[in-house]
């Protein structure tokens, strides 16, 4: 699996900067609407509504912006544990499976020698002439 690059700031992945800032520009944007609509009717001039949105507005920023590094990181990592899992079931049912096959075949070789020689037996005890010939060793796969 290919390692993405990584920024400095809490070690985020580059492709996920992008999506991260957007959701917190979203939520910042909501969040402010929100302050300013429940503030507004209260305030007495609108540098009462920016004081009392700024103050509101920016600890949630911060915590929010911590909430969504979070989420992503856990998410992220949460994936990265999934697809190990995964990986390492179907390894497992590979492996498992070429067994199965190597036992199959092996005991399909068997019963083809012993069906092979239970006729060639069965015709040396009639007295008939025995000419098919045997199949492949199941051990080398040559013939007898």
């Amino acid at each position: 699996m290919n390692a993405k690059p990584r920024v400095a700031f809490l070690s985020s992945r580059i492709d996920w900067i992008s999506l991260q800032i957007l959701i917190l520009f979203v939520f910042t944007i909501v969040y402010t609407v929100i302050i300013w609509r429940v503030e507004a009717p209260n305030a007495q001039t609108t540098l009462d509504i920016f004081r009392a949105v700024v103050k509101a507005v920016v600890p949630f920023s911060q915590y929010a912006l911590l909430c969504i590094l979070g989420v992503f990181e856990l998410g992220g990592t949460l994936m990265l544990l999934y697809f190990h899992k995964i990986e390492q079931a179907t390894k497992q049912g590979r492996e498992q499976g070429i067994e199965q096959g190597l036992e199959q075949g092996r005991s399909e070789a068997h019963r083809a020698w012993s069906d092979w020689n239970t006729r060639r037996q069965e015709a040396e005890a009639k007295g008939l002439p025995f000419n098919e010939p045997p199949p492949s060793n199941p051990e080398n796969g040559t013939r007898k």
